[in-house]
């Protein structure tokens, strides 16, 4: 089976693209200092940073502190990257104001009730 010239070389330019990113290393710097351990989780509280490392061990510190750079002379043992967004709890108006904490009792409007939007009649 023949296969096209253009298939064949997108298909190449991925092989080595994805042998690209598995070369990668994620370094993770505290206050100019390498930590030396590969890093799964970051969390975020205010201007605090919790890192948490693949050694289970975690650091809480400033977020000016910390620089997390990805070193392409290394594997890297992060598979994706998420957030895990807090969303709001309460009624509030399109403003952004909060207005109630539930739904009950609204006058007719559009509103956003835990982070959705919501068209009471």
């Amino acid at each position: 089976m023949k296969i096209p010239s253009f298939l064949l070389a997108a298909l190449m330019a991925s092989t080595v693209s994805m042998q690209a990113m598995a070369e990668c290393r994620i370094v993770t710097t505290v206050d100019g200092t390498d930590t030396g351990r590969s890093l799964s989780k970051i969390t975020f509280d205010g201007d605090m940073l919790t890192l948490i490392f693949s050694d289970s061990s975690t650091e809480t510190v400033d977020m000016e502190m910390v620089s997390v750079t990805i070193d392409p002379d290394g594997g890297s043992g992060l598979g994706s990257i998420m957030s895990d967004p807090e969303l709001p709890t309460g009624v509030y108006n399109l403003r952004g104001q909060r207005i109630a904490d539930t739904s009950a009792g609204l006058i007719p409007g559009v509103y956003i009730v835990n982070g959705t939007k919501i068209f009471v009649k």
